[in-house]
């Protein structure tokens, strides 16, 4: 798995996501030293698919967040103070 881990350094974040396709390959991936990369969130279901890349990639180098205020379909998103 270690060499499946240098093999996945080699690719963006969103590339290393859709290769976990088994245990061995998500234990990979947990390994991975993702490189730098031009990864931006400037949607809501793009802040949703950011929680989970920060679980399956802990090593994940950087995150632009941008400003958004609608969501995909265009719909604005209410923002939830955790209440």
């Amino acid at each position: 798995s270690d060499e499946l881990a240098h093999v996945f350094g080699f690719l963006p974040p969103k590339d290393i996501m859709r290769a976990r396709l088994n245990k061995k390959m998500r234990e990979a991936a947990k390994k991975t030293d993702v490189p730098m990369s031009n990864f931006g969130v400037d949607s809501a279901r793009e802040y949703r698919g950011m929680a989970a890349m920060s679980t399956a990639l802990p090593n994940l180098q950087q995150i632009s967040l941008h400003y958004f205020n609608e969501d995909n379909d265009g719909q604005e998103h209410k923002y939830s103070d955790g209440e």
